[in-house]
């Protein structure tokens, strides 16, 4: 099987919902005030994401997903079928395992990582330097989950390798990250961890046991973001689903799907839905995409200050998978 080169981090088959005749979609990144048409092929794209293992991963589950979503479009009755639901779950929770980990370790670039790697392991010198990247909003405590979240990772490699010492482990670190490989190998370690399975049923069996009601729009167009997947109305916590949690799923631009404690079909109108946009670009964590006809309202909608993965409010830091696909 040759390598594919251009990994998308959402799926084609699913920007198609938002896509005109010409395959054309509208999408605006942070950081820049424009949104601007382009082709699903070249939206939410990056060059060697993933392993080939772990695009194959990926892959199985969407090619399970696309046609049952493909069919929901038209008749919502298809999530009563037990197995349908099951496949759509394992999709959602795949969908917000890779949103998790999409660029690097807790949001930082390599050069970033590097340079907290070879500060020394103080959390006032780590601040400094992340301070330096995300601005003076940040706190020690940041700096500290930082530092914890790193010496984990640490640890994970030293049961893993055992033979080796933690300055060595290190080192190793320290190379792979100044590699441009780096987003690569550590996106594929994330979606190939050894725990990751039990991780995603445990998603899976979380979302199937909620009850899901189907939200239809009336007239105006929900949009969607890099988290496609998330809970409402306190953004997602991505170390795990609580119990009382509801979360949501914008499935198309008509479309939204929530599991909680509600069951049936209910209609939205104009309000809830353009609340519901907001919600959605305040959150985003790079990029939001709407219809080509909507392409003012998205160039107008506002946009949330940017907290990095790594530094979103949590009483714990998240869970590190650490699985190897047989």
């Amino acid at each position: 099987m040759s390598e594919v080169k251009r990994n998308h981090h959402l799926p084609r088959f699913y920007l198609d919902a938002w896509a005109d005749q010409d395959g054309q979609i509208v999408l605006r990144r942070r950081g820049g005030g424009k949104a601007a048409a382009t082709s699903v092929g070249n939206a939410a794209v990056k060059n060697r994401l993933y392993t080939q293992n772990a695009e194959s991963l990926l892959g199985a589950t969407e090619t399970a997903a696309a046609p049952i979503i493909r069919s929901l479009l038209h008749d919502t009755g298809v999530i009563d079928d037990p197995e349908n639901r099951r496949v759509l779950s394992q999709f959602m929770a795949e969908l917000m395992a890779r949103q998790r980990y999409m660029g690097t370790f807790m949001g930082l670039t390599p050069q970033m990582y590097c340079a907290v790697l070879e500060a020394n392991p103080d959390p006032a010198n780590t601040l400094e330097i992340l301070r330096g990247e995300f601005g003076p909003d940040l706190t020690l405590r940041d700096a500290e989950r930082v530092l914890a979240r790193i010496e984990k990772m640490h640890a994970n490699l030293g049961e893993k390798y055992p033979e080796k010492t933690m300055r060595q482990i290190q080192a190793d670190v320290l190379a792979e990250a100044a590699s441009p490989d780096f987003s690569r190998s550590l996106q594929s370690y994330f979606v190939e961890g050894e725990d990751s399975d039990r991780i995603l049923e445990e998603f899976s069996k979380s979302l199937r046991s909620r009850q899901w009601l189907v939200c239809r729009s009336t007239g105006s167009e929900f949009i969607t973001s890099d988290q496609p997947v998330f809970k409402h109305p306190t953004w997602l916590d991505r170390d795990g689903i609580g119990p009382h949690d509801t979360l949501c799923f914008v499935v198309s631009p008509t479309l939204l799907l929530k599991m909680g404690d509600e069951s049936g079909h209910r209609r939205w109108g104009e309000k809830e839905v353009h609340e519901l946009n907001l919600y959605i670009a305040k959150h985003c964590d790079h990029q939001i995409i709407a219809t080509p006809a909507n392409e003012d309202y998205l160039g107008r909608i506002r946009l949330g200050k940017h907290r990095p993965w790594g530094f979103a409010r949590s009483s714990q830091p998240p869970r590190v998978p650490r699985r190897v696909a047989s």
